[in-house]
């Protein structure tokens, strides 16, 4: 053999002057993949990432009269869309200074950049603002992480009664909605029997005699006359029990939020998690090292046909 793999000529050495070389080779590989990029992660995972605190709530949303669980469902995911929403983002910019808090907090790596697009503003808000629906219990579990405890926990709490107001505000519409056309079906029924009355009362039947008797175009006028009143009042009864029933349901069906936890005051960095982020460092450094290592060989290998 006169030429490694790597094609140096190798004429002439020894069998331990090429495992000396092929070792130290080796050790030049890992070190550049290996040792250095942890070496970084050390550097940055342990003096330069900033602490990242969690704020942690949960809610439920509920309706008085209970309501069937896919309904519930529904609600909460409407909530938890809201939550996550642009419209949300937008809110806490503008009075919570949610924009400014992640420009300038942070480090190099963690924090928004201060030329983000509407777009990058909007992922980044999604990674640091997440609503977990619980299928199990039916609940929602807020978690927002900031570069403090204290502002983490006053975005969370901001979300949770914006959330609060917009549930009780999409439901109020519904209600009202609800109730005026129930409002509206009955005075219609109303008008209908007003009239149907008015129309019985103008038909003027003359008294019978023994010379004189109704017509049958009259008597069918009357009755027809009464049938449409009759008719009128049964409708309008019937508004007037729809009307009832409404009212009941939405007592019974008027949707808020049940805070089951409220949003937490962070104690301790919940990330970066210092140890974690230097051994994925290593082990990732690890698996391209060996990666491109085959890579390098297969290729070298075709090269030689």
């Amino acid at each position: 053999m006169s030429k490694d793999d790597t094609g140096e000529d190798w004429a002439g050495a020894s069998s331990k002057e090429i495992r000396g070389a092929r070792v130290r080779r080796m050790l030049r590989r890992f070190a550049v993949w290996v040792v250095a990029p942890t070496l970084l992660g050390i550097v940055y995972y342990g003096f330069i990432a900033a602490p990242q605190y969690d704020s942690v709530g949960v809610i439920r949303v509920q309706s008085k009269g209970g309501g069937k669980s896919n309904a519930k469902q529904v609600d909460s995911m409407l909530v938890k869309e809201y939550a996550e929403s642009r419209t949300m983002l937008e809110y806490l910019v503008a009075s919570h200074e949610l924009k400014n808090h992640y420009e300038k907090g942070g480090d190099f790596a963690s924090r928004l950049s201060s030329g983000a697009s509407s777009e990058d503003l909007y992922d980044y808000f999604r990674e640091k603002v997440t609503l977990e629906y619980q299928s199990e219990s039916g609940s929602l579990r807020l978690t927002v992480r900031a570069f403090s405890g204290e502002v983490a926990q006053q975005l969370a709490d901001a979300i949770l009664r914006a959330a609060e107001e917009m549930t009780n505000s999409t439901d109020g519409r519904a209600r009202t909605a609800r109730t005026t056309l129930a409002a509206d079906t009955v005075a219609e029924a109303e008008e209908q029997l007003v009239a149907a009355q008015l129309a019985l009362t103008a038909i003027v039947i003359p008294e019978s005699t023994e010379l004189s008797l109704p017509s049958t175009d009259e008597m069918a006028r009357l009755e027809t006359a009464r049938y449409m009143r009759d008719l009128a009042r049964a409708k309008y009864e019937a508004a007037l029990t729809a009307q009832e029933k409404v009212q009941v349901a939405l007592v019974r069906e008027q949707l808020y939020i049940a805070v089951v936890s409220k949003p937490s005051e962070p104690t301790g960095e919940a990330h970066p998690r210092r140890i974690w982020g230097i051994l994925t460092v290593f082990v990732l450094s690890f698996v391209l090292m060996g990666v491109f290592t085959m890579l390098g060989a297969t290729l070298k290998e075709h090269a030689r046909f």
